[in-house]
């Protein structure tokens, strides 16, 4: 019993360190950027009622559209009013929830590749359960305690980030438990009704929905899924694996094709995005590029961090 919870003791250890890292945090006011916007000024979320949730579900208030965001907001309004110090809080409390998942997800990829490694007569993998926490744990202090995420967590606007990830994470240990339940028979062989209406399957599709009702980023999640079917769980091992693997994940694709649909809706009522004659595919193409570098660099070496990154002017693209 000892050793099967040490994986808790292990994630709850991490879990505090984060948390006491961040303390310093509930010192902090409301910045200038979005908080008067998501909260000081905003009366929609002063109050929990009828109007307030259509609000929430039905509006694309500050170019988003993000409900559970707004439910959040909502309700430490209602419990701290405007005191700063409650919604520091409550977002310092989610990123150290987020980093215990990690910990325990981490331990669960290990351990369900390990399996599959064994069952499919391949090399298995050399870490040892001590081995497997010592990466969880390094992993988890990595994600709670790298630079990168303070913003996500010292703003309280960035609640959208810290409540994606937490049912981002709670979705993916769902599908791992998914994964888990089917055992090691291959992925084409799964009829439809054994794969989409397992509970583990619809509590992972629940936690997906959840992840994009709080930010339009999880629509990533799908390709994270099947990279996890290539690799720990080994599932997709030719073509036609892969085609029954893509199959498993209409369901995800087809939320986050909605999810995508309403984003654009929102952003261009606030006149958020710009026509192509202004910025023309290329140049899109080129900051999303020198983005996606520059935030890998900033994982490596975070270093020059900066709260707002400005979309660069014209006459700068053309020098990426």
């Amino acid at each position: 019993m000892q050793r099967r919870n040490a994986k808790y003791y292990l994630a709850g250890a991490v879990s505090l360190i984060t948390l006491a890292l961040y303390l310093p945090a509930l010192r902090n006011d409301f910045v200038i950027w979005d908080d008067p916007d998501y909260v000081l000024n905003n009366f929609n979320i002063q109050s929990l009622n009828g109007a307030f949730f259509k609000w929430a579900f039905s509006s694309f208030y500050s170019n988003n559209w993000h409900p559970l965001t707004w439910i959040s907001h909502a309700l430490d309004c209602a419990v701290w009013g405007l005191n700063p110090m409650g919604h520091h809080l409550t977002n310092i409390v989610l990123h150290a929830l987020n980093t215990f998942l990690v910990v325990l997800l981490c331990i669960k990829l290990l351990d369900i590749g390990k399996e599959r490694s064994a069952a499919l007569g391949g090399a298995s993998t050399t870490l040892d359960e001590r081995g497997m926490r010592i990466a969880a744990g390094v992993t988890g202090l990595l994600f709670g305690l790298h630079p990168v995420h303070v913003e996500s967590v010292a703003w309280v606007s960035e609640r959208k980030d810290l409540l994606c990830g937490l049912f981002f994470l709670l979705s993916i240990s769902a599908y791992a438990n998914h994964v888990r339940a089917l055992g090691n028979e291959p992925i084409e062989q799964n009829k439809a009704a054994t794969r989409f209406f397992k509970k583990t399957y619809l509590a992972s599709l629940a936690f997906f929905a959840l992840s994009l009702l709080s930010k339009p980023m999880a629509v990533s999640l799908p390709v994270v899924l099947l990279i996890l079917d290539w690799y720990p769980f080994q599932r997709i091992r030719s073509l036609k694996s892969f085609r029954s693997a893509c199959v498993e994940k209409l369901p995800f694709l087809a939320c986050s094709l909605i999810s995508s649909i309403l984003t654009i809706m929102a952003q261009r009522t606030g006149e958020a995005m710009m026509m192509m004659a202004f910025v023309p595919l290329w140049a899109r193409m080129l900051v999303a590029a020198k983005a996606f570098v520059a935030y890998l660099g900033k994982m490596v070496v975070p270093v020059g961090l900066i709260p707002y990154y400005p979309y660069p002017r014209p006459h700068e693209v053309t020098l990426l």
